[in-house]
């Protein structure tokens, strides 16, 4: 892995539930931070639009169900149970600690 200043040695991790529109928009994010870090970002997605991601290859989506509007809780508790934390992107959402 190429070193990163902005993300730890692990995978980047991120909760975005849906809308396809939503993640359509930060795929090139995702694909940037593959190029400079050769790691796939994993994307906690609800599982009724992670098929939007089976032909992207540099992402690694981990499913669960849920939606936007109500997963967010269940979401981050994943990132954090699984993966030792993620990144909320509907920062909107995200309860300030």
């Amino acid at each position: 892995m190429n070193s990163c200043w902005l993300f730890p040695s692990r995978p980047p991790v991120f909760v975005l539930l849906g809308r396809l529109g939503d993640i359509i928009q930060i795929l090139p994010c995702f694909l940037e931070i593959y190029q400079r870090t050769g790691t796939k970002p994993i994307l906690i997605v609800s599982r009724d639009y992670a098929n939007l991601l089976e032909g992207v290859s540099y992402v690694e989506p981990y499913p669960i169900d849920g939606h936007a509007w109500d997963g967010i809780p269940a979401g981050r508790k994943i990132a954090k149970q699984i993966f030792g934390g993620g990144i909320v992107l509907p920062w909107w959402n995200e309860d300030p600690e």
